[in-house]
């Protein structure tokens, strides 16, 4: 099913995922993706934004004060709106209250695995089994 950002209620939602690459830096222009994302960070629902994607948090006007790892060059936006720019191995992440971020995709485990605690699912590796052998 596809549908538009204005045919959704954010309320609806208990999470939002907002991914990394060069779509945020246009989303971050649409009116309904921040009113989206407002929704989120006032209603204190997990949100999710690896490498790019914070630009779209920082585009709400709402991360004054607030920790965000993200792709090392959004540094400059991260200080302009008063966001503390936190510089993090590419494989972790940096969670203030429900804003979980990363720097990149390598990101994604501890990430996602934070998110999805945060939305009352616990998350267990998978057991260790014996490496198989083939003859």
């Amino acid at each position: 099913m596809t549908i538009t950002w204005t045919d959704v209620n954010p309320k609806t939602y208990d999470g939002l995922v907002l991914p990394g690459g060069r779509a945020p830096e246009y989303l971050r222009c649409d009116p309904t993706v921040i009113e989206w994302t407002t929704c989120f960070i006032k209603c204190s629902k997990p949100i999710v934004a690896m490498c790019h994607g914070p630009q779209i948090l920082l585009a709400t006007g709402l991360m004054t004060g607030k920790k965000i790892a993200c792709y090392p060059t959004m540094m400059p936006e991260c200080t302009l709106s008063k966001a503390e720019f936190c510089k993090v191995p590419n494989d972790q992440c940096v969670v203030d209250g429900p804003i979980i971020t990363g720097p990149t995709w390598l990101s994604c485990p501890p990430m996602m695995t934070c998110f999805t605690e945060m939305l009352g699912c616990k998350v267990t590796p998978p057991p260790s089994t014996p490496p198989t052998m083939t003859h």
